[in-house]
């Protein structure tokens, strides 16, 4: 009897030991949950008010020092806005507002990453002041960015990130705006493809964070670009089918649900056919 009362009372000790340690471990990721939550709340809540109008459109806002990229981002905005609408088969529910920033510690502040050429967040979007980002590449920058404002203001930011995988809607940003993917050709991308080294189509966003190239170490350029060709296939595959899937994603559906509904068939026999062509495509992008 003492043997066994002592047994039981060494097990309530590992038990509660054991619920400890999960209850502790359990804190450490909502913390971190709850940090990274915060971090973009700051950023989504950070004022603008030293943004200056530009002359020529007031809907696009500039940092002192920024005023040349300005004018550049002023003058493509009416034009970037209908190549969307296009693209796209709608309109926006609101002026789309555009904040270029003079500093890459400014844009950090608001995109939380000075690596990036734009940033779109609660409803704005931000343009990067990176060497990158050329007179003659703000435009497609800029239009790349209105794609996904344009999900924000149908959907709204929550679920427009959530519902939404980022193959998804950073491939169709560079396929309507022609910026992100700039650096890998569809030739290069189609021979990664046929090699095994592949975006994974997933069927939902993330609210923490994009998960570009799990496990397959691609570079952010090579992401977008398998993206935009997934997407573009997608697309001239069943133009209808894709035009019901973009209607269900402004009304906020998750993605692989309306997925199915608007192809009637599963996200994964498309990425199969579309993995079985990427074989002959990099033979006929093959350089001679």
């Amino acid at each position: 009897m003492v043997c066994r009362v002592m047994h039981t009372g060494a097990w309530l000790r590992r038990r509660r030991a054991t619920v400890a340690a999960l209850l502790l471990s359990s804190s450490v990721v909502i913390a971190l949950v709850l940090s990274s939550a915060g971090g973009a709340a700051c950023a989504a809540m950070r004022s603008t008010a030293a943004f200056v109008p530009a002359p020529r459109e007031p809907r696009v806002r500039y940092e002192p020092g920024a005023e040349l990229a300005a004018e550049t981002v002023a003058a493509a905005l009416p034009g970037a806005i209908a190549t969307v609408e296009r693209a796209l088969g709608g309109r926006f529910e609101e002026p789309p507002p555009v904040f270029v920033c003079a500093t890459l510690a400014t844009f950090a502040e608001y995109a939380g990453s000075p690596r990036a050429g734009g940033h779109t967040r609660a409803g704005r979007v931000f343009i990067s002041p990176k060497p990158e980002n050329t007179p003659e590449r703000l435009p497609r920058v800029l239009t790349h960015e209105l794609v996904h404002l344009y999900f924000e203001q149908h959907a709204g930011a929550l679920a427009s990130a959530r519902h939404i995988p980022p193959w998804f809607g950073e491939g169709l940003a560079a396929l309507v705006s022609g910026a992100g993917a700039e650096q890998v050709s569809e030739g290069e991308a189609a021979r990664a493809i046929a090699e095994g080294r592949r975006i994974e189509p997933k069927e939902e966003g993330s609210l923490f964070g994009r998960d570009l190239g799990p496990g397959a170490g691609l570079s952010v350029h090579m992401f977008y670009r398998q993206g935009a060709m997934l997407v573009g296939f997608l697309r001239d595959g069943d133009p209808h089918a894709f035009a019901d899937l973009l209607r269900a994603l402004e009304d906020g559906a998750w993605f692989g649900a309306a997925f199915e509904r608007s192809y009637h068939a599963p996200l994964g026999a498309w990425w199969q056919r579309f993995v079985a062509a990427a074989p002959a495509r990099a033979a006929l992008d093959a350089p001679r």
